[in-house]
């Protein structure tokens, strides 16, 4: 039933036909997991051979080798390690003392819509297939601290749905339905964009940081921080974010399942700018989605218009919102 009301709504070649079922394909691509290293069994003398067989003893077995090499990578693998270094993604580089991993994350945060008392800005999704731009939605974006409500103008055929975010929970809400309808952050919107990716993030809130070392991203120096969710509501399991020195801005995330799978990476621009109680900061631009498993797909988010204003707390009623 809720299948054939969305396909009325959408569709039937929209992706937003898929809400009931994109949380199956999140699953299944968190449940990938590397078999271990199983030195119980090479380490299992070869056929015939007898207590204290020595490799001299069965030449052509490499027996000795073998049960070597699986001690050794048994004993690797219990070493603790930094998993973002390991995964190759954090150059090698001292980590200053000092820095607060909290305030690296509020103030690039404030840069994309979070951590503020109230914004509007607007935001068009464009999916990109085989160096082609594809379909596209056109949104507004109201926010305070706590809320988002994403309100869809174009197409036509979507113009007046909203998401509505409050904490870390998120709802559908529609002419076509009674009732606001829960939903995941991590089901897929359009393209690479998931329901979270297009409100505004809090990642200060939603994921606690450690602070593991420092490169450069386009030529801008770097802290790279390693994000843990906190909780499973959010978008992502983990994420290895790099937020710049000089004005804090996070200007790359790299977005890992909970089995360690790298499977999108972002990058960001910050052309526009938000004036905010007489201070002028960056804001984001523009942000493009890579999908790290089908390459060559892409999704890029452009934002427009930003300002900070003050919005009523009853803008995020569920109940108000299905009148309109």
């Amino acid at each position: 039933m809720r299948s054939n009301l969305f396909e009325r709504r959408w569709g039937p070649a929209d992706p937003l036909t898929q809400v009931w079922t994109a949380r199956r394909e999140v699953r299944a691509a968190s449940s990938d997991a590397t078999g271990g290293f199983d030195a119980g069994r090479v380490c299992v003398p070869p056929a015939g051979a007898r207590a204290g067989t020595s490799q001299r003893d069965v030449p052509t077995a490499g027996w000795g080798r073998n049960c070597l090499t699986a001690v050794l990578l048994t004993l690797a693998s219990s070493v603790p390690v930094n998993r973002a270094a390991a995964d190759g993604l954090v150059p090698e580089g001292s980590v200053p003392a000092g820095v607060s991993v909290e305030t690296l994350l509020r103030e690039s945060d404030r840069s994309r819509g979070g951590d503020a008392p109230g914004m509007v800005f607007e935001s068009v999704v464009t999916a990109w297939k085989g160096g082609k731009p594809g379909k596209n939605y056109s949104l507004r974006i109201e926010a305070d601290r706590n809320n988002s409500l994403v309100t869809f103008l174009k197409p036509e055929y979507s113009k007046g749905t909203k998401l509505l975010v409050q904490g870390r929970n998120m709802w559908f809400l529609s002419s076509d339905v009674k009732r606001p309808v829960p939903i995941s952050p991590r089901q897929r919107l359009l393209g690479e964009a998931s329901n979270g990716d297009i409100a505004t993030i809090n990642y200060t809130r939603d994921y606690a940081g450690t602070l593991t070392g420092q490169c450069e991203v386009n030529g801008k120096s770097c802290y790279v921080l390693e994000l843990k969710a906190r909780g499973n509501d959010v978008s992502y399991d983990r994420i290895i974010y790099y937020v710049s020195k000089e004005d804090k801005l996070g200007l790359k995330a790299d977005y890992f399942t909970g089995s360690g799978k790298h499977f999108k990476t972002a990058s960001l621009e910050y052309e526009n700018r938000l004036e905010d109680h007489g201070r002028s900061i960056p804001f984001v631009s523009r942000m493009e989605i890579q999908d790290e498993v089908t390459k060559g797909e892409k999704t890029i988010l452009t934002y427009a218009n930003p300002e900070s204003r003050a919005i009523a707390p009853t803008r995020f009623d569920k109940s108000t919102l299905l009148t309109e």
